[in-house]
């Protein structure tokens, strides 16, 4: 803001600078204007929300707080699949309206109709306050709330190549001509613009900080507030922008170098018993085409500490898409498919119901009491002697035959007899997805979805409550999320993903942070601990590469 020493010297200097001043007048006109801004509880240093009357996401003079104590303030999570608001209460803190996010909020956002206004013999309008907050770290963002009753204008940013780039709604829609006005982080000067006729307007690189980002929209629509008339709306919405540097990608050293398997192969069964990597069945041929000759019927071993060869060790029947787990010093295959035709033949694909023990003394399948529904292009779990299976479909002579299974089942095979018990139906139908034990609770990764094709989204099962929430959803586009792999080690939730990028879970289990690339990028694949400090990624395809018969061995830093 301008001083009272500047416009004073600018006054001693004549009529030339008569302009200057004139110009500089509007400054503080434009600087003394204040709008409501919300920093959430991860952008603020004391965890709080924090709502501000400001020019900027930063505290003003505390005495205008009494202008807004009729603010609606409220909350939500942008990893539900539908983002709902919630109303959070505040209190009126030194600086700020304060409230405290509840424990799966990930953002905040305020509405308020301040008054009718009438200044300069202008015709009244009614002046209304909207925002929200928002923070992109290693994901790309523009994820939008969507609520046009407590955000009708909205403002989100998204990475776009090497910069960003601001995303203008109305009413949910996008949004043609509406002014922007960015600033804060390092700008020295105010970033201004008009979205295009996609709601877009570019922004060009940021550096990591905090951003005051307001646009306005005017309604030339009449009304009354109270018992005062109005007959124009001006609505100014904000958004405070924290821009985060991403977590440090660290390319892992390979501790050493495995054996291929015999050949490559996709959508196999594989588990870790001590110090042995197992895989059975999967599918050898060509993409897109399946056969009885080329699904593998074949349990194969391969020994970390002395790793020579991939061994066949034992056999069954051919099985895709199917599951295995294991428990103690056993494995145990569920589910899969199989192809009922020849490589010259029109496909005859039926799911089975398999439920089977490996008995490594005997060399034999031992089966057990069969899944309720035949069930393939799924996957299991397991929690203390319980293995849980979710996702898939039941094909009964091709894909579109397939019925998708709304149901998820587990079984504790330390009773005996063994018996298959329902859970929670799934909020959701999806197959090639992955399932992985965390921190005693299921996370149910990606996937393709019964409508709307690949998804990124992330479902979580507590079994303690029979119930289900959501998690959240990968980086990436859709297909990040087909065919992925997961699998907890040392406390900590990993997941592989088509493009070769390894996530893990971050601590609070609000967010991905990538920690890996794989030299070898696939999906389709098996990827699994084989230590509490090394994860072993077996098999797969790369839509470049084809079928992956190498095997990488990380380390875990």
């Amino acid at each position: 803001m301008l001083t009272r020493s500047y416009l004073f010297a600018g006054l001693r200097s004549g009529g030339i600078v008569i302009a200057t001043l004139a110009m500089n007048l509007a400054v503080p006109l434009i600087a003394q204007a204040h709008f409501l801004w919300v920093v959430d509880a991860n952008q603020s240093a004391d965890g709080k929300v924090h709502v501000y009357f400001s020019e900027e996401a930063a505290p003003d003079n505390p005495a205008l707080l009494e202008k807004i104590l009729g603010a609606k303030l409220w909350e939500a999570n942008l990893h539900d699949d539908a983002v709902k608001v919630s109303p959070l209460k505040f209190e009126k803190g030194e600086n700020s309206l304060e409230a405290t996010f509840s424990p799966k909020s990930t953002n905040a956002g305020v509405f308020l109709d301040y008054g009718v206004m009438s200044k300069g013999g202008a015709e009244p309008y009614l002046l209304r306050y909207c925002g929200r907050s928002q923070t992109i770290a290693n994901r790309k963002g523009g994820k939008v709330i969507g609520d046009a009753a407590v955000l009708p204008l909205e403002v989100v940013a998204e990475r776009s190549g090497d910069g960003f780039l601001l995303r203008t709604f109305w009413q949910g829609q996008p949004a043609e001509g509406i002014e922007v006005t960015v600033d804060g982080g390092d700008l020295s000067a105010s970033k201004e613009g008009v979205s295009n006729a996609q709601g877009e307007l570019a922004l060009g690189t940021l550096a990591n900080g905090l951003y005051s980002i307001r646009v306005k929209k005017v309604l030339e629509e009449p009304g009354k507030l109270g018992d005062k008339e109005y007959k124009s709306i001006r609505i100014y919405s904000t958004t405070s922008l924290l821009i985060k540097p991403p977590a440090e990608v660290t390319q892992p050293a390979v501790s050493k170098a495995l054996p291929e398997l015999p050949r490559g192969i996709t959508s196999f069964g594989g588990a870790v018993v001590g110090d042995v990597v197992y895989v059975y069945g999967g599918h050898a041929g060509g993409a897109h085409h399946y056969a009885k000759e080329d699904q593998s019927r074949e349990l194969l071993a391969l020994n970390v500490k002395q790793p020579s060869e991939w061994k066949v060790v034992g056999e069954g029947p051919e099985r895709t898409g199917l599951a295995m787990v294991a428990v103690g010093n056993d494995l145990y295959r569920m589910g899969g498919f199989i192809a009922d035709n020849g490589k010259e033949e029109k496909e005859v694909l039926k799911s089975t119901s398999d439920f089977a023990r490996w008995d490594a003394a005997i060399k034999q399948w031992i089966e057990l009491p069969a899944l309720p529904e035949p069930r393939s292009s799924l996957d299991a779990a397991v929690i203390g002697k319980t293995i849980y299976v979710v996702g898939g479909w039941n094909l009964n002579g091709g894909g579109k035959e397939a019925q998708w299974h709304e149901t998820a089942w587990k079984c504790d095979v330390s009773a005996n007899p063994p018996v298959w018990q329902p859970i929670a139906n799934p909020p959701f139908l999806r197959r090639a997805l992955s399932l992985a034990e965390h921190q005693g609770k299921l996370y149910v990764i990606g996937g393709m979805k019964n409508q709307g094709g690949p998804t990124t989204e992330v479902a979580i099962y507590d079994p303690a409550t029979n119930s289900w929430s959501s998690g959240p959803a990968l980086p990436g586009e859709g297909m990040e999320g087909f065919g992925n792999s997961s699998f907890a080690i040392n406390q900590h939730l990993f997941v592989s993903v088509m493009s070769g990028k390894v996530y893990k879970l971050s601590a609070d289990g609000s967010q991905w942070d990538q920690v890996y690339q794989l030299e070898k990028p696939r999906f389709f694949h098996r990827m699994l601990p084989i230590n509490q400090h090394q994860l072993v990624f077996v098999g797969g395809a790369s839509m470049e590469a084809g079928k992956a018969k190498t095997t990488e061995v990380f380390d875990i830093k």
